[in-house]
Parts: structure tokens; C-alpha cells; sequence
């Protein structure tokens, strides 16, 4: 007859550990639930933060990269000029460089 107790003892004694342990499953969960919530919460924060600085990085390199196109065609602007420019005084000079240097012979002795 003891052996029914002992059997209906030990039943209850593991549902109650089984109880036990699903409570602590069930607390260890709504833990990690809450420190998932709080992780992707300051990940948004973040994440805003990033995508303004991002913005407005991009928003620099376009009005950096058009400035960079904007002095190329300068440059190439100038480098017409200044070809022009040099032509015309190698022109100049070749003009006023010009030595005539009347020829002369001579005497030998």
C-alpha cells in the first residue's frame, strides 16, 4: 500500500520541480525579451543618429563634388588661356629675337 504514496509523492514532487522550472524558463524569457526590446531600441536611436550624419555627408561630397567640376573647368579654361597666352609671347619673341647680325669676313693673315 505504501507504494501507491511513494509513486503519487514522487509525481508530485517532479511536477512541482517541472513547475518550478517552467516559471524560471518563463522569468529567464521575459529577461531576454526585455533586453531584445531595450537592445533594438538604442540600436533605432543609433541608427537615427547614423542616417543624419550620412544624409548629410552625402549632401557634402555632391556640393564638394561639384566644386571639384566646377574648378576642372576652370583649369581647363585657363590652360586654353594660358596656351593662347604662350603662343602668342613665344610669337612675340621670336619676332624681337630676331638678330640680324650682318655677315662679315673675315681677313686672314
Amino acid at each position: 500500500m505504501p507504494l501507491p504514496f511513494i509513486l503519487a509523492g514522487a509525481a508530485l514532487a517532479s511536477a512541482a520541480y517541472g513547475a518550478k522550472k517552467g516559471y524560471d524558463g518563463y522569468q529567464s524569457h521575459s529577461e531576454a525579451d526585455k533586453i531584445v526590446t531595450d537592445a533594438k531600441q538604442r540600436y533605432d536611436e543609433k541608427r537615427e543618429v547614423f542616417d543624419e550624419h550620412e544624409r548629410a555627408t552625402t549632401m557634402a561630397l555632391e556640393v564638394l563634388g561639384k566644386q571639384e567640376l566646377e574648378i576642372g573647368q576652370r583649369i581647363g579654361e585657363f590652360k586654353v588661356l594660358a596656351d593662347k597666352l604662350q603662343q602668342q609671347i613665344n610669337a612675340g619673341r621670336e619676332k624681337k629675337l630676331k638678330v640680324n647680325i650682318p655677315k662679315h669676313k673675315l681677313q686672314r693673315n
